[in-house]
């Protein structure tokens, strides 16, 4: 079996406003902001295909961290990435 390589960690600075805004993505306390940053990008990537869906997406981050989510809402996180790694191999076919 092959050892896994632990990924390069990186220092960024932020503005404190930026922070907050990546605060406002949380779902919940133990995400860092390397999970955040993650997670919006991949939404990103899904609204350039299907802006409806990706307001949704983002629309229902809000609900959950006000309690107000319904849980038929909640987006898994493997469908994100299906949809990331789906719009990435459409980008390779078009170049």
């Amino acid at each position: 079996m092959a050892k896994q390589e632990k990924p390069k960690i990186t220092t960024i600075k932020l503005s404190e406003d930026i922070k907050k805004r990546l605060d406002g993505l949380k779902e919940h306390d133990r995400e860092t902001y390397n999970q955040v940053i993650e997670k919006a990008l991949n939404i990103i990537n899904i609204t350039i295909r299907s802006p409806i869906r990706g307001a949704r997406i983002f629309r229902n981050i809000k609900r959950r961290k006000t309690g107000k989510e319904r849980v038929y809402s909640s987006i898994p996180k493997q469908e994100l990435e299906q949809e990331t790694e789906e719009l990435e191999e459409q980008e390779k076919e078009e170049q």
